[in-house]
């Protein structure tokens, strides 16, 4: 059974699994687990599955979003070793059920999980994505919301700051928050920076 730590930057599993992921450059992503600094996060969940850190993911809003909302599985990443054992799907939905089961200690009303366009061809990335949210519904039991419209994760007006994104809404709040979105083709007239 796996096991959830709040790590703070002293804490010695989160210190392991992220020199890990500092060092893991097997990934296009690598890049955005080179600086993470904790202080900057509200939460940072550190997953223990055998004795090891298996997984990290945050809990984030940095003033992005109103105050009541937070991106969590943000800068979520998974130990190599798991990976590579076929554990890396049970352990991501075992992970945004441990987070929405605790939904009470995060004092949000909303939380989300965003996902970024791949390769620069929004049908393709919102197919993926539609299927991993309900990969996410089937595995975690909770009614999330998802529809085809990029919302704005970051304060620039580009292609890298609309994303996907499948919502946690128990007490229908995201339809008054104010998070600017656009549709696919919306999305494909901005430029990458």
């Amino acid at each position: 059974m796996d096991q959830y730590l709040l790590a703070t930057a002293d804490t010695a599993e989160w210190q392991k699994l992220y020199n890990i992921a500092q060092a893991d450059k097997s990934h296009g992503l690598w890049e955005n687990y080179q600086n993470i600094d904790l202080d900057t996060y509200e939460h940072m969940i550190v997953t223990i599955r055998d004795g090891e850190p298996a997984s990290f993911q945050g809990i984030y809003n940095n003033g992005r979003w109103p105050s009541n909302v937070s991106r969590f599985c943000n800068r979520a990443y998974i130990n190599p070793y798991f990976r590579n054992i076929g554990q890396g799907l049970e352990i991501t939905y075992n992970n945004v059920k441990y987070t929405l089961d605790n939904y009470a200690q995060w004092s949000k009303d909303v939380l989300f999980i965003s996902r970024g366009v791949q390769y620069d061809n929004a049908e393709i990335s919102w197919k993926k994505f539609e299927k991993f949210c309900k990969f996410l519904i089937k595995n975690t039991g909770y009614n999330l919301i998802y529809d085809d419209r990029l919302y704005q994760c970051c304060v620039n007006n580009c292609k890298d700051c609309y994303q996907f994104c499948v919502w946690y809404d128990p007490i229908g709040t995201k339809e008054y928050l104010n998070i600017p979105s656009i549709s696919k083709d919306e999305w494909q007239q901005l430029v990458a920076i």
